[in-house]
């Protein structure tokens, strides 16, 4: 299968694709039958498009006990383990998001979750079972479409999503220092040191692989 970074068409191209276009992230994009506006089980998704079910993950939206939310992408024929899930986001417990919530959290729709360009940003932990697949497919954010990419560029994705708060931080950082010339200089080679561990910080918090499926 050949990457690229355009879908075929306007049609075809959904904003999940049009912000890994703009972050230059390279991906596949399928499509797969479908009634209009009706939720296709992953499985079915898997076979109609001719993968292996394991390479094909579902996007969850799950609430902890401290009121937080949080994303789990796991392979389409597996469930989510709620204790192993509680314990790599570091929660007591979390339950599943009822479907009528998932809209107003994500942006997205029921059978057209995607972890990618969620209208919030929420910590998102990726089966383990990810790392061994040469690429991943998830949902394109609309039923029909799914995006195919690296595991690995998922942290990209991170590192775009958090850039803007980092850089909001550093300018405020800098401009609130009303100092003399040299002692700004050298504040301002601290701060941006400041900066990127702040960006690495976010990143790995942001982003995580763990084995969070039944076993």
């Amino acid at each position: 299968r050949e990457k690229r970074t355009m879908a075929k068409n306007k049609e075809e191209k959904t904003n999940v694709m049009r912000a890994l276009e703009q972050k230059k992230i390279a991906y596949t994009a399928h499509s797969y039958p479908h009634e209009e506006g009706v939720a296709v089980d992953g499985v079915t998704v898997a076979k109609s498009m001719g993968f292996d079910p394991a390479q094909v993950f579902k996007t969850l939206v799950a609430r902890g006990a401290s009121g937080q939310y949080y994303v789990f992408d796991v392979p389409v024929a597996e469930s989510l383990d709620l204790k192993k899930a509680a314990k790599a986001v570091g929660e007591k417990s979390i339950e599943m998001v009822h479907v009528s919530e998932i809209n107003a959290l994500t942006g997205y729709i029921r059978g057209g979750c995607s972890p990618v360009g969620m209208r919030k940003h929420y910590t998102t932990t990726y089966d383990a079972s990810a790392l061994a697949q040469d690429t991943m497919i998830v949902s394109a954010g609309k039923i029909g479409f799914q995006v195919e990419l690296e595991p690995q560029a998922h942290r990209a994705t991170a590192i775009a999503r958090t850039r803007s708060s980092a850089v909001i931080f550093f300018i405020f950082l800098i401009s609130s220092l009303k100092l003399n010339y040299h002692i700004t200089l050298k504040i301002n080679i601290y701060s941006f040191e400041l900066f990127r561990v702040y960006i690495y910080i976010r990143i790995l918090s942001t982003v995580v692989f763990a084995q969070v499926h039944e076993s």
